[in-house]
């Protein structure tokens, strides 16, 4: 029990860090390790490492005209591995070097393939070699691709060094290899915790201790020791564990099933083992993952070729343009179209880069491991139980959601099924958290909802800003498909939405015109887009957190109402996501779940603002539609007394404003008309019947626009209007 308590707080840890950020906290005991033995120059080439890949990294994305990030998960994780396999003597202008290769031609050079070809970090390190064999000082001792381990230390030497020297880590070698016993305790976490593709790591050592012993001795072993045969030492002596458990795990450069695994591991021992035994080049291993990385398109095509043809597969009749396997560009991105307005993009409001989940017990206690969708489901069941729990979409729309199923009942296939993970109002970042830190449970649940729905083909939309969020959901994209890869009946994308953000493609059928490479723009209904929605096809369109709370929901002992996940900013100390239950807490409790705030000025719940004398209302719709606000997307926003509430007023106004599509005349002129007379309003130039004008237009709005972009667009001043003392409120602003 004890031992269970300990493995669920790492899966906790691992879910809040994620997959990359996680390597990188393994690899820092390796690095600390290396540092102390060979002192601060091991320390100082490692960084020179890790700088150097982040700088590479960023100068291409710039070249790309892509987006990037300063702080670069994949970048750390590579200058890491790059640093970790050189000795602490390496020259700089080679660590520079090595760098550069790893980023640009293990990264950026072949833009157009589905996986990265070559581990960057062994490209780089390759490089490396080659230039040790170039510079004359090191050429009599060269580090050809790997680390200068004990096993080559003195070419021809005959003493056998103490085990425990060589497993405890007291020999010279690369900056991270040094220490076996640590490397075991490193490689163990990652491939239980982190790595799903184990099958390759693992076969490959195997398969070099079997090599070991049966290959026979051999006069033409050339700068090896004569107990070189000895298997254990072979493993622990060499960089045989380190590219087995960091190179050989890779989920980009490996195969993606099973048996291709399998075979890739046993090719890349074999051809080290082989290498080192009858060949001078030092670190040969790295050599042969090299080259089994060549192999895995070849691979994936053979082991994959039965589930590409297995029945229940619909193809989707999409155009030949699209036909390709859609990852870092949006489908309107391959059609040209980079944005559809000329007008600068909004200021929004700045959401936390990585939201924090204060009060999530659901999230956190959930394990992780798609053990509902391991079960054996019944359709019907999950049906009945989603009706029989009322569970409402979280989105903003509240519409139920066994109604939207049912809607697919008697369509055609190919079906498709939408999540929608822009997240486009500014106060909001909850499927934000969800993307970032429990992006496993967000794919299973989409897949539960594809399974009991019949659907074909998933397309998971992500914001363009949010990075983090896209590589987690990239790879729990990739764990789940290669945990269930014989029994998938759908496929599953992963699309960038627009960038800039789009606000109104929130509304459905404005993204499904986005994703079909069409301007933004909300449609009439009927048809429905469970009727005719993207291509055509029968669609399904879900909010992330929706799709989330499915496998807490479908749990055999659940049976209580499904809560509702806040995004609570503004003036609070602190600011995250929160899970409560509607109609079970009031605004005041949620703001002192938060930690309260000196001076309340205001509740801004989803576009309304509602005075301090709300705070016992309760957080459910029917109490706030009273008090003139909405549970939306549960975004809550709590201002100060520092605050303006004129002026926050006036930025939401012209936020709508900018966002509009420009479809409807109503929202198109009623919104800017709304921004003027307020402006005026706040200016002191207003005329006599302008807030009456205001009044009617907001009205208008609201009950002919062809979205809710149009119902929500005045709401933010209708409530100032309602709660707060219009002359007084003039009064302190020019004051």
């Amino acid at each position: 029990m004890h031992i269970n308590t300990i493995d669920n707080s790492l899966l906790n840890i691992r879910t809040q860090l994620g997959a990359k950020w996680s390597v990188i906290v393994l690899l820092l005991p390796l690095l600390i390790f290396g540092t102390v033995h060979f002192g601060v120059r091991a320390g100082f080439v490692v960084s020179l490492s890790v700088v150097s890949c982040m700088v590479f990294g960023i100068i291409f994305r710039i070249l790309k005209n892509d987006t990037y990030q300063l702080i670069h998960p994949g970048s750390i994780i590579t200058g890491l591995l790059l640093g970790l396999t050189l000795r602490a003597e390496t020259p700089v202008y080679m660590i520079i070097a090595g760098a550069l290769v790893a980023e640009y031609i293990g990264k950026h050079l072949i833009v157009q393939m589905q996986q990265t070809l070559f581990n960057p970090a062994i490209l780089g390190r390759t490089f490396v070699g080659i230039l040790e064999l170039l510079d004359p000082p090191l050429s009599h001792n060269p580090d050809m691709i790997s680390s200068a381990s004990v096993l080559a230390k003195e070419s021809g030497g005959s003493v056998l060094p103490d085990f425990f020297d060589i497993f405890f880590g007291f020999t010279q070698g690369a900056i991270g290899e040094t220490s076996p016993f640590l490397l075991l305790l490193v490689g163990g976490l990652l491939l239980r915790y982190i790595v799903l593709k184990r099958e390759a790591a693992i076969t490959m050592i195997l398969t070099v201790l079997l090599m070991v012993v049966i290959l026979p001795p051999s006069p033409e072993i050339v700068g090896h020791a004569p107990w070189f045969q000895n298997p254990l030492i072979y493993l622990f002596g060499g960089s045989t564990l380190f590219c087995a458990i960091f190179f050989a795990s890779d989920p980009a450069t490996i195969p993606n099933t099973r048996w291709g695994c399998i075979i890739f591991g046993m090719g890349a021992g074999m051809l080290g083992v082989l290498g080192k035994f009858y060949t001078s080049i030092q670190g040969v291993e790295m050599y042969g993952i090299l080259m089994m990385n060549v192999t895995v398109p070849f691979l994936n095509h053979i082991f994959q070729g039965k589930k590409a043809a297995a029945p229940n597969m619909t193809p989707l009749p999409l155009p030949d343009s699209l036909t390709h396997k859609l990852t870092k560009t949006s489908l309107s991105e391959r059609y040209g179209i980079h944005s559809f307005y000329t007008a600068p993009a909004t200021v929004r409001s700045p959401k936390p880069e990585y939201p924090q989940g204060f009060q999530v017990p659901h999230f956190k206690n959930y394990p992780h491991d798609f053990s509902i969708f391991k079960q054996k489901l019944d359709r019907n069941e999950i049906l009945d139980k989603i009706k029989r729990l009322d569970f409402k979409g979280c989105g903003g729309a509240h519409f139920p959601v066994f109604a939207k199923w049912t809607a697919l009942k008697g369509t055609q296939h190919p079906r498709i099924l939408i999540i929608n993970g822009l997240e486009g109002e500014p106060q909001s970042f909850k499927d934000c958290y969800l993307m970032q830190n429990h992006a496993l449970m967000v794919v299973e649940g989409a897949a539960i909802a594809a399974y009991t729905t019949a659907i074909d083909h998933i397309y998971i939309v992500i914001n363009a800003h949010y990075h983090t969020a896209y590589q987690s959901m990239t790879e729990a994209v990739d764990s789940f498909t290669q945990a269930f890869a014989e029994q998938l009946s759908f496929t599953i994308e992963i699309v960038k939405g627009p960038d800039p953000e789009i606000y109104v493609c929130g509304e459905e059928t404005a993204l499904i015109q986005y994703l079909q490479s069409k301007r933004a723009e909300p449609q009439l209904r009927p048809p429905f887009p469970t009727t005719a929605g993207l291509w055509g096809q029968a669609t399904l369109i879900h909010n992330v957190e929706t799709v989330s709370w499915l496998p807490i929901m479908l749990d055999p002992a659940w049976n209580s109402p499904v809560p509702k996940l806040i995004s609570l900013s503004g003036a609070v100390k602190h600011v995250g996501v929160y899970e409560v239950i509607p109609g079970q807490i009031s605004l005041g409790e949620i703001l002192k779940l938060g930690g309260g705030t000196e001076q309340l000025l205001a509740f801004f719940v989803a576009g309304s603002f509602l005075p301090p004398s709300c705070s016992k209302i309760s957080y459910q719709q029917d109490s706030l539609s009273q008090a003139g606000a909405v549970v939306g997307s549960g975004a809550i926003q709590i201002l100060s007394e520092t605050s303006n509430i004129l002026e926050e007023a006036l930025q939401h106004a012209r936020f709508f404003r900018d966002e509009s599509c420009g479809r409807c005349t109503p929202c198109r002129v009623g919104t800017r008309e709304i921004v003027r007379l307020w402006e005026n309003i706040i200016q002191g130039t207003a005329h006599k019947d302008d807030v009456t004008l205001l009044l009617d237009i907001s009205n208008t709005i609201q009950i002919s626009s062809s979205c809710g972009l149009g119902i929500a667009a005045p709401q933010s001043i209708l409530s100032v209007l309602r709660y707060w003392n219009l002359e007084k409120q003039l009064e302190r602003a020019q004051s």
